[in-house]
């Protein structure tokens, strides 16, 4: 995923937001694992009425803000780095 490119061409609708989803796994109907499958984070539309306490918003340095679900418990009071190098990223503490 590019996010950059996915950031440029997201034409937000009334009540939702660019956001990041964690997808930790991805299953076919009878309940094994899709094929190529890998988890990580998936970029899309998602309803402002379903961000949470959990969720944080990311502010890139050209100032662009979107909202992502940690993976994880993070610590609300450090500053994370997201690094958009390359058609992938990563989120990791400054």
């Amino acid at each position: 995923m590019n996010l950059r490119r996915e950031l440029a061409t997201f034409e937000p609708r009334p009540g939702q937001v660019f956001a990041l989803i964690y997808m930790f796994r991805f299953t076919n109907p009878d309940g094994t694992p899709v094929d190529g499958f890998r988890p990580g984070f998936a970029a899309g539309s998602w309803p402002r009425k379903n961000i949470g306490p959990s969720w944080l918003v990311a502010e890139l340095a050209d100032g662009t803000e979107f909202c992502f679900r940690p993976r994880g418990d993070w610590n609300l009071h450090q500053n994370y780095l997201v690094d958009t190098v390359g058609p992938l990223f990563s989120i990791q503490a400054e």
